[in-house]
């Protein structure tokens, strides 16, 4: 599926079991807890989970989002873009397309947790119409941090 934001033309695929190592380097550089080689394959390999990639065309991977389906409800578990490919709309664009699938699994609702001080995060979530529900003391314990659990009404 290739889709376009401001600065470039990317390409939202499935990913691959043999791009865990890119993920995770993904991962690594923008987390200060990043999940681990082990945990993301585990994702590609769950029945219930979708993990999705964006490249940059002419470029390599530069982001990935990971949900689960669970009968008419999905959780995004997980988004990532690399440092080097921040603020070229590759997160719109996965969310796009998160969003577009969950409306052909006739989804009703999306819900995630962000860490409370991830204001860009927050920014582009309610940015899509998600709105809080919603704190968890502490949820992000090696830093502290509550986080914000948000939902989206489809």
């Amino acid at each position: 599926m290739r889709r376009n934001s401001e600065d470039g033309s990317f390409e939202v695929r499935r990913a691959r079991l043999d791009e865990v190592g890119r993920l995770a380097e993904i991962e690594s550089r923008s987390s200060a807890r990043p999940w681990s080689r082990r945990l993301l394959e585990a994702e590609l390999r769950n029945r219930h989970s979708t993990v999705l990639i964006a490249d940059l065309e002419g470029f390599e991977l530069a982001g990935f989002l990971v949900y689960w389906t669970v009968v008419d409800e999905l959780h995004l578990l997980n988004l990532a873009v690399d440092l080097d490919f921040r603020r070229l709309g590759a997160a719109t664009v996965l969310l796009d397309a998160m969003l577009s699938d969950g409306g052909s699994r006739k989804a009703r609702s999306v819900l995630l947790e962000v860490r409370q001080d991830n204001l860009a995060a927050k920014s582009l979530y309610l940015s899509y119409g998600f709105r809080p529900v919603g704190i968890r003391p502490r949820y992000y314990p090696a830093e502290g941090k509550d986080a914000i659990s948000m939902e989206l009404s489809l």
